[in-house]
């Protein structure tokens, strides 16, 4: 995320919307007091989507493939079970390639998705819950700092804050990460290479907070684990 906003408050309230990438199941209540690592809703995701064309293997029809099927939406497939039969002496069959649940039928095709995981939701921040948002998550307030950056990975988690940046235009290099700052924030400065990105995925790092990032790492750091916020910009600026 880009910001185009950027606040810095010493002491003010902040709410923010906690929601499930899908419908899902919301576990807190209204006025519930939460910690950053609470689970506040959670679902189900798949991974990938499966189709299968049922007319082409069977060498039929939309119309005479639909009639077949032996399954419907919603339903559940185990690996190798049959999702249409054909007719005749020696019927064909299709069968599931991958366990999955059944998302769409018609058109002669059914669509699987496989890979399900578990998605938990966390509150990621201290405090209540002021509004639920009905199958996908909450809203939660609380009262703190907001120094908010000009980019972010997206991500989020809490620890021990440690600081690492001597003055505002230090630099982060791998070297510098040692395995005391395993599960912790690192406040750093600016960031210039990958493998200090790795380096701290490698202890691991509970995040980074750096003054600037070389524009070529977005890439990079957006597919870290850990949550990365850069406060003032990219390529060497120093922190505010």
């Amino acid at each position: 995320m880009l910001a185009s906003v950027h606040h810095i408050l010493p002491l003010t309230t902040i709410t923010r919307e906690r929601i499930l990438p899908a419908a899902g199941m919301v576990l807190v209540r209204l006025n519930q007091k939460v910690s950053p690592g609470d689970i506040i809703a959670e679902t189900k995701w798949a991974r990938e989507h499966v189709l299968l064309d049922i007319a082409s293997m069977l060498n039929l029809s939309i119309n005479a493939a639909d009639k077949l099927l032996k399954c419907k939406v919603g339903d559940l497939i185990a690996a190798g079970q049959e999702v249409a039969v054909g007719s005749g002496l020696f019927p064909r069959s299709v069968r599931a390639p991958r366990e999955g649940r059944v998302v769409a039928t018609g058109g002669g095709k059914v669509m699987l998705e496989v890979g399900e995981t578990k998605v938990e939701l966390r509150a990621g921040i201290p405090g209540t819950v002021m509004q639920l948002i009905p199958n996908r998550g909450a809203v939660i307030q609380t009262a703190g700092a907001l120094i908010q950056g000009v980019w972010g990975n997206g991500r989020i988690d809490s620890g021990l804050l440690i600081n690492l940046a001597e003055k505002p235009d230090s630099i982060l290099t791998s070297a510098r990460l040692d395995v005391s700052l395993r599960g912790s924030i690192i406040l750093g400065g600016i960031c210039k290479d990958a493998e200090t990105l790795r380096a701290a995925a490698e202890l691991p790092a509970r995040g980074l907070i750096l003054s600037s990032l070389f524009p070529s790492l977005l890439p990079l750091a957006r597919e870290m684990r850990y949550p990365i916020l850069v406060t003032d910009g990219f390529g060497t600026l120093p922190m505010n």
